[in-house]
């Protein structure tokens, strides 16, 4: 199964909801690498890396 690039950025929001930053940039470094044109799964990982 491919998981969309929309699909990893909401399992990494449901990760960063639960404080797991660590699993939710996971998914968002995924997302990006899918789709580099995905402007929020940007401004959600520099969130993560602010808030670390």
């Amino acid at each position: 199964m491919n998981t969309s690039a929309e699909e990893l950025k909401n399992n990494g929001n449901k990760f960063f909801d639960k404080d797991d930053y660590g699993s939710a940039l996971v998914c968002y470094n995924e997302a990006v690498e899918l789709e580099p044109n995905l402007w929020a799964v940007y401004i959600t990982t520099l969130v993560e890396f602010i808030k670390d």
